[in-house]
């Protein structure tokens, strides 16, 4: 190796040293310069379901049919153009049933409170509104 590859090497290495350190102080001075935030009291928690429609069900199954079926054209094609031809089966098909797979969800959102429930505190013992006495 020869004295200025060397030399190129070294300052390199010293460039990418002195880069990873600025920006080590420049991360360590904006952590120390960024307000500390506390989190705000949770008030819900939601609960997603997402489930497949009908629709999204017959797009599965036509999903794995297509793909099956144009791998199988794919595999006994005997030109160049009907191996293209799988090809695009399989493309078209993909992006046909696998947007219906996609948008033939049902999604159902739950809300619940996240408030702690405070017990009330506990009732003193009966006593009565008005106290006399007879004589």
């Amino acid at each position: 190796m020869s004295a200025s590859a060397i030399a190129g090497v070294l300052l390199l290495i010293i460039i990418a040293c002195i880069l990873f350190l600025a920006v080590e102080r420049r991360d360590k001075q904006l952590k120390q310069d960024a307000p500390s935030y506390s989190a705000p009291p949770r008030i819900a928690v939601v609960e997603v379901q997402s489930k497949l429609t009908g629709g999204g069900q017959f797009c599965v199954v036509m999903l794995a049919l297509t793909i099956l079926v144009s791998a199988s054209l794919y595999h006994e094609a005997t030109t160049v153009f009907l191996q293209i031809h799988a090809g695009i089966a399989m493309i078209a098909g993909t992006l046909l049933f696998g947007l219906g797979i996609a948008l033939c969800r049902k999604t159902t959102y739950t809300v619940f409170d996240a408030k702690p429930v405070a017990m009330p505190p506990p009732m003193p013992p009966e006593q009565p509104l008005h106290s006399w006495s007879r004589n």
